[in-house]
């Protein structure tokens, strides 16, 4: 089970690895893109680990009962995602126009969906 919890944990990094790459090297600019990938796959294997750690912890090794167990941990992580997601997280639609905008004044890119 932990083996299998591990392997989807990867995949979904490698999923969102490069978005979220981006979106950190957009934030972090390009002076600070080493520090902004750094950070991004440091936190990426601390909270494996700590994931793995909690998931063994809910392992009862006396009666082998250990299937639905870890299950709820993931659960529960979906929760706190969820409500991260709906409730913490701002639009950030406006930088995006910003930086389209100064892409047109910059580089003399024209894409009239974000400009405006």
């Amino acid at each position: 089970t932990v083996v299998a919890s591990n392997c989807f944990l990867g995949f979904n990094k490698v999923l969102r690895g490069s978005t979220l790459l981006f979106i950190i090297i957009d934030y972090a600019g390009p002076k600070n893109r080493g520090v902004a990938i750094s950070l991004n796959e440091g936190t990426g294997y601390v909270s494996i680990a700590l994931f793995n750690l909690a998931a063994s912890q809910l392992v009862d090794e006396d009666k082998k009962d250990y299937r639905p167990k870890p299950f709820y941990l993931v659960l529960a992580m979906m929760g706190v995602a969820f409500f991260t997601s709906i409730c913490l997280l701002k639009d950030t639609s406006h930088l995006v126009k910003r930086k389209a905008t100064s892409d047109v004044a910059t580089y003399g890119i024209t894409t009239p969906e974000l400009a405006r």
